[in-house]
């Protein structure tokens, strides 16, 4: 088995948080369905900030689902990476498991798919030090 194919069977183990009933399509695009948006996507927010962010969420490509890449940058630059402990639409194990495949610097943030959003701090904090305007703390593997 490949390295590349290897990597697909190791992450297949991982269940994925939103199931294909929760995605409406409409030729090759999706949307989330309201529920898994607020329930899934956007868990940690309060409710009515998660439904503005629903309601102006855009289409996302088909594609996104199984598409591949063929030039990954995390092969050849520093990286950093905020695991969602209570992330529905990425198993956190996985973000995991891909966090240390990168060798990122990775933080753990108890929130939701939208941690940008619920932990606005933390995440910024994270992309000062990855632009090297603040100084790497601790890693977390």
């Amino acid at each position: 088995m490949s390295g590349s194919d290897a990597s697909r069977y190791r992450i297949r183990r991982y269940r994925v948080g939103i199931f294909e009933e929760t995605i409406a399509t409409v030729g090759d695009e999706g949307r989330l369905s309201e529920a898994a948006f607020l329930r899934d996507l956007a868990g940690d927010l309060p409710e009515a900030k998660a439904k503005v962010l629903y309601a102006v969420q855009e289409p996302f490509q088909k594609a996104l689902l199984t598409g591949k890449t063929t030039h990954a940058a995390w092969r050849l630059k520093p990286s950093f990476y905020a695991v969602s402990t209570e992330d529905r639409t990425i198993n956190p194990d996985l973000e995991r498991f891909v966090a240390k495949r990168m060798g990122a610097k990775t933080i753990e943030v108890r929130a939701s798919h939208l941690s940008l959003i619920s932990q606005p701090d933390t995440i910024t904090n994270l992309i000062l030090e990855a632009t090297g305007l603040l100084p790497v703390r601790g890693v977390v593997q």
